[in-house]
């Protein structure tokens, strides 16, 4: 039987923002902002994947997913607020959640 008391989440980034509005992350930057960020939350890693880079561990019993996706987004927002440029509005922050049920197609994306 599945334990549906553990939930699992996977970050990804887009680095495609605007020169000189807010400082670039590497993936090990990002990664650093939500292991740190939010350490009391979940249980956080960077992971070797291509589009993925962080996976995220958390108790389903204590928060949901969607307050979970708020907490992250929460995080990222107050960094990137703190490293806006003079003169330039913040750019958007979009988040995007789904729930994956069927298994994996192959082996090379596993994480």
């Amino acid at each position: 039987m599945a334990d549906f008391s553990q939930g699992r989440m996977l970050l990804s980034h887009n680095f495609d923002i605007v020169d000189g509005v807010v400082p670039p992350l590497s993936r090990e930057e990002f990664a650093k902002l939500f292991i740190e960020g939010l350490p009391e939350s979940a249980q956080c890693r960077l992971v070797n994947n291509p589009h993925w880079i962080i996976e995220v561990i958390f108790n389903t019993g204590k928060v949901s997913p969607t307050e979970m996706g708020e907490k992250y987004a929460q995080v990222l927002l107050n960094i990137r607020r703190n490293q806006i440029k003079e003169g330039f509005s913040m750019p958007h922050i979009l988040i995007l959640g789904g729930i994956k049920t069927t298994p994996v197609m192959s082996n090379r994306w596993r994480v």
